[in-house]
Formats: C-alpha cells, sequence, structure tokens
C-alpha cells in the first residue's frame, strides 16, 4: 500500500514521460553495451549502462561488483527461462514494469496441462518494487503494456556459467550449445556473443 501511495504521489509530481527522459540523459554519459539476438536481422532487447564497479581484490574482473541501469526495449524472446552466471542480483524497477515467470518447481515428467517439466509462478513488477535474481533463479519477462522498462541492477561476482531451463525436458542447456541450436529458427533468441560494446555519447 506504501509503495502504491509513492507511486501516485511521483505520477501526479513528474508528468508522464519525464522519469524516462532523465533516465537516459544520465545513461547517455555513461558506457554502455547493447544486447541484440543472435541472428541476421536481430532487434536490441536491452541496453546496459554502467554505472559503477567495485575493485575486486583478486585480478579476476569477475570477482566484483557492479551496478548497472538497464533499459529492456522488448520481451524475452526466448520462451525457455534462463538464469544468470553472478552469486546474486537485486532488481530496482524505476519506470515501467514486466511481467516475470519464475521457475519454482522441477517436474520429473511434464505436467498434463502446460506440457513443461516445470512449475513456474508469474508476478507483475512495477515502480519502486525489488526483485532478488540469485545465480538458481531461472526466468524470463515480458513487458508490461509494451513500455519500456527501466530498472537499477546490482550483480556479485560471477560463479558460473549460464543456461537456459528447456520447457519440455527440463534439462539445463548452456547458452553456447542453446544459442547454436536455436538461432537459424529465430533470430531475437538472445546470445552475450552478440553484444555490441559502445562509449558513452
Amino acid at each position: 500500500m506504501i509503495r502504491s501511495a509513492l507511486r501516485a504521489l511521483f505520477g501526479a509530481i513528474v508528468p508522464d514521460g519525464a522519469w524516462p527522459r532523465l533516465l537516459q540523459r544520465v545513461a547517455d554519459t555513461r558506457p554502455y553495451r547493447v544486447i541484440t539476438g543472435s541472428g541476421d536481422g536481430a532487434t536490441p532487447y536491452l541496453y546496459k549502462y554502467l554505472l559503477w564497479a567495485s575493485r575486486p581484490t583478486t585480478s579476476s574482473i569477475k570477482a566484483g561488483v557492479r551496478v548497472h541501469l538497464h533499459r529492456f526495449v522488448r520481451d524475452d524472446a526466448d520462451r525457455d527461462p534462463h538464469n544468470h552466471p553472478w552469486a546474486w542480483g537485486y532488481s530496482l524497477i524505476l519506470s515501467g514494469g514486466y511481467r516475470e515467470e519464475r521457475v519454482t518447481k522441477l517436474l520429473p515428467y511434464p505436467d498434463r496441462v502446460t506440457g513443461d517439466c516445470f512449475e513456474s509462478r508469474t508476478r507483475d513488477f512495477l515502480p519502486l518494487d525489488t526483485n532478488a535474481v540469485p545465480g538458481d533463479c531461472f526466468h524470463r519477462a515480458d513487458l508490461l503494456a509494451g513500455r519500456e522498462c527501466w530498472t537499477l541492477f546490482v550483480t556479485g561476482p560471477v560463479l558460473d556459467e549460464w543456461g537456459f531451463r528447456e520447457r519440455k525436458t527440463g534439462a539445463f542447456v548452456p547458452w553456447r550449445e542453446y544459442v547454436s541450436t536455436r538461432m537459424s529458427a529465430d533470430p531475437d533468441v538472445v546470445s552475450p556473443t552478440t553484444y555490441t560494446t559502445e562509449g558513452a555519447s
């Protein structure tokens, strides 16, 4: 209830569309990467703007903590949920929102209704909501009302390779294998190999 009241108050003070424009002005001063799909003609999926990175105590950059602004411009193209390589991650929704599907339990056989080899739950995330995303969480997200979504995302050290949880088998598939077998069918399947490194404008 408090968050709903804060959202209403913020909406009354800040004109519609002003907050995303302000976030973009901040983002334009930061180095960023564009994540697209894997195939020819794939569209941008996510813009990652680096705000801050800690100095790791080891020589590996994977040991550090990073803070990003994330700008999501479309839904997850992949039907299968994915996880992340970080030990932990926390997201604060700043503008827009998304509907997350999160795996809650693996099944030994496909569900008779959905055909999925896991149970999942969905939740809508709105401005001022927080979302904990540990490394063993498998999820996917669709934008609410087709609107872009901005989040503040903090991640811990990289621990392992990430991948996808297949709906029909429940199996974990490393991202390289997943992308190589699916990119010909869907050019918007997301792959880190298609990151485009850009400098701040």
